[in-house]
């Protein structure tokens, strides 16, 4: 299965899957953070919107705070293991699917 990383900056990116799947991981009050998004996004919902946060709020959102100081491979990991279940044998990056998605 793809993934793409969408970096908004050094503390700031978010985990985008092929099944539209999110997870957004942030820098915030010392420590680093990942919002998982029960919600997906689709190809009709990004061709409608110029920010698919509004369809994501609609639904249920979980968080995870990090201990310590996580490497951004390791919140990679767990957001791609929270979003698609079961977990495909092999992940592919693949920055090119829901390029047109505005998330910042």
């Amino acid at each position: 299965m793809k993934f793409r990383i969408n970096t908004i900056n050094e503390n700031e990116f978010d985990v985008i899957t092929e099944d539209g799947g999110i997870a957004s991981i942030s820098f915030i009050d010392e420590s680093f953070q990942t919002m998982y998004y029960q919600s997906r996004i689709n190809k009709s919902s990004v061709d409608v919107h110029s920010s698919i946060w509004d369809d994501l709020s609609d639904g249920k959102a979980y968080l995870k705070e990090w201990d310590g100081n996580p490497t951004h491979e390791s919140m990679i990991q767990d957001a791609l293991q929270w979003l698609v279940v079961p977990q495909p044998d092999i992940w592919e990056r693949d920055d090119s699917i829901f390029s047109n998605v505005i998330i910042n």
